[in-house]
């Protein structure tokens, strides 16, 4: 990829080196995963999982007010794998606070401040992906400093160390925030749906963005059946051209439907299956995160309905799906679990995986309507370790 004629950049600092604080939860050892997984249908009570443990509380003491609506991407930076915290904000009453700095969380548990940004690159309830080669990372729309959305594209680029805006052409999304996206066939940055609060409208629309040639195109739907508009969601990745879609909000209601979509690069297009996911495996969600590690996904925080009411999500919810192939749509989980979580819950966080542990950064602790004048965010986040 070509970054040699940026519109704009800045380069990344490599002093402001700062410490974490890391504390123990002192919750029992990590456990092996037991091999002995019930065949229940994905209808009955979901079994409760004790076999993970919640631990490595994270604190940055630079941002004490905490953010959320930011990113977290795993690069490789100077020889060196870690995570990227990029964005977000924080909105106390009518103050809005936006995170200027980008930071590098690297594996010895250390915060590095790579760069301060100028406001014309700040943005939260944006979306962030990473290349393959984990060279670039790829940020589109969100909200800026004036708090209006956009669908502008930033690239970051790790070898040169700098960020640009990046020139695109084609069918380029219309503004939004709070959309979904993934990376699939090595090159295609796939956008869903979002909202736009100048119109007040959800949506669901899906774009690629080819990165060798920087175009967008309108993907094309194949299926009588797709799903509603909707923000907030999630998208995660299941093979190198299939990913998953999961919740959201709409103006009506929280959302639990699962999709198993199929991206055709050849003609760019895209087959939805709906999964037979209820509310008696999980409940409805947004806000939330949703990760694969092997052939389990893993639904992280969130704002869940239940019981009538909006309230922060206290578990992990675990979706096994076994014997799953590139050619199989992820449409039944095999096995549902709760994994109690002692973390704080939270919406809008970012999260990561990492090797076997899923690293969360971030989020609302307190206001799950975004208007209370006592919302609460964290500075820090938890690791999720598994054996």
């Amino acid at each position: 990829m070509n970054t040699d004629k940026p519109r704009n950049h800045v380069k990344f600092s490599d002093d402001n080196l700062v410490d974490v604080h890391l504390i123990d939860n002192q919750l029992p050892p990590i456990v092996h995963l037991s091999n002995n997984r019930a065949n229940q249908s994905s209808q009955s009570k979901p079994e409760t999982d004790n076999n993970w443990r919640i631990s490595n509380f994270v604190t940055l003491q630079d941002e004490p007010n905490g953010f959320a609506g930011h990113s977290l991407s795993y690069i490789v930076h100077e020889e060196q794998r870690g995570l990227i915290v990029y964005g977000g904000v924080n909105t106390q009453g009518d103050n809005t606070s936006h995170q200027s700095n980008v930071y590098f969380i690297s594996q010895d548990g250390k915060w590095r401040n790579l760069c301060t940004l100028p406001e014309k690159f700040f943005r939260y309830d944006h979306s962030t992906e990473v290349s393959k080669n984990h060279r670039y990372a790829f940020i589109f729309g969100g909200a800026g400093v004036d708090n209006q959305p956009n669908n502008e594209t930033i690239v970051f680029d790790f070898e040169k160390k700098n960020v640009n805006f990046l020139n695109v052409s084609g069918s380029i999304p219309s503004p939004r925030v709070k959309h979904a996206s993934t990376i699939v066939c090595d090159h295609y940055l796939i956008v869903h749906g979002g909202y736009d609060p100048v119109n007040k409208v959800h949506l669901n629309d899906t774009y690629s963005l080819n990165l060798q040639t920087r175009e967008w195109s309108a993907v094309k739907i194949i299926g009588n059946e797709t799903p509603t508009p909707r923000s907030s969601h999630s998208m995660t990745p299941l093979s190198t051209s299939r990913f998953l879609l999961l919740g959201g909000l709409n103006i009506d209601s929280i959302l639990i439907d699962m999709w198993s979509v199929q991206f055709n690069p050849q003609d760019n297009s895209a087959t939805w299956t709906k999964s037979n996911i209820t509310e008696d495996d999980i409940p409805p969600l947004f806000g939330h995160t949703c990760h694969r590690i092997d052939t389990n996904l893993f639904v992280l925080g969130g704002c869940k309905y239940e019981h009538s009411t909006r309230q922060l999500s206290t578990l992990i919810y675990e979706l096994d799906f076994k014997n799953v192939t590139e050619t199989k749509s992820y449409t039944s989980p095999v096995t549902i679990r709760n994994i109690p979580c002692d973390a704080p819950p939270r919406m809008y966080h970012s999260s990561q995986v990492v090797g076997k542990e899923i690293i969360v950064v971030g989020g609302r602790l307190v206001g799950v309507t975004g208007n209370e004048p006592n919302q609460k965010y964290d500075n820090g986040g938890y690791v999720l370790q598994h054996k």
